[in-house]
């Protein structure tokens, strides 16, 4: 009796924590159940990329979409897949045609995708057709066709190259580790000059 009533009290704990990890829906236009975003992660989401749809392409993305809430696979999600062949044109965005933004969270999920399109989505908050999160990060720049920033490159000269500060090579270094100088060509020995001959002048008469 007694673990019967241990093992019910964790199969409720265990679906408790299996409901407060999902997270939370919303219907919009396109999706039964679309990702729900609160008032807290809108102004942290930064835009990352924006691509300009059809509406053919609205309907492509919205069906293979239409049950997903959060992006974990980005490799063998449909939805994930339909979204990247589209981030991958890059066109820019026109107010009378569908817009897909591909936003970046600092909470969780990691980044949000959704489109937008004010004459078949009038219903949606925001003119919103559909949402979905991205779990991770990797997977929310994979499904954005970005790569990810990068720390920018430092001005050093390559390796095995160096400049002095003003711009110019440094002499070579000798043997000793001090710097070589080229010695000055030394001056003709006395016997290596050819004198001049003295100008005999106007001669006598």
């Amino acid at each position: 009796m007694a673990c019967g009533l241990v093992l019910l009290l964790c199969a409720v704990a265990c679906g408790k924590s299996e409901e407060e990890a999902a997270p939370a829906t919303t219907p919009l236009p396109m999706q039964p159940s679309g990702l729900a975003v609160g008032g807290d992660v809108q102004p942290q989401a930064t835009d990352l990329a924006q691509t300009q749809i059809s509406k053919a392409q609205l309907q492509e993305i919205g069906a293979a979409c239409r049950e997903a809430v959060e992006i974990t696979d980005a490799g063998g999600d449909p939805c994930a897949r339909s979204i990247r062949e589209q981030f991958k044109n890059h066109r820019p965005c026109r107010p009378d045609a569908p817009c897909m933004i591909a936003r970046e969270t600092s909470s969780n999920p990691a980044g949000i995708v959704e489109i937008k399109d004010s004459s078949m989505c009038q219903g949606g908050e925001g003119n919103v057709c559909l949402r979905v999160g991205v779990k991770t990060k990797t997977e929310f720049f994979d499904v954005a066709a970005t790569k990810p920033p990068e720390a920018s490159p430092s001005g050093g000269s390559p390796p095995g190259e160096s400049t002095s500060p003003g711009g110019e090579s440094p002499s070579p270094e000798g043997p000793s580790g001090e710097s070589e100088i080229s010695p000055e060509p030394e001056p003709d020995s006395p016997g290596d000059v050819t004198p001049e001959e003295d100008d005999p002048g106007p001669a006598g008469s």
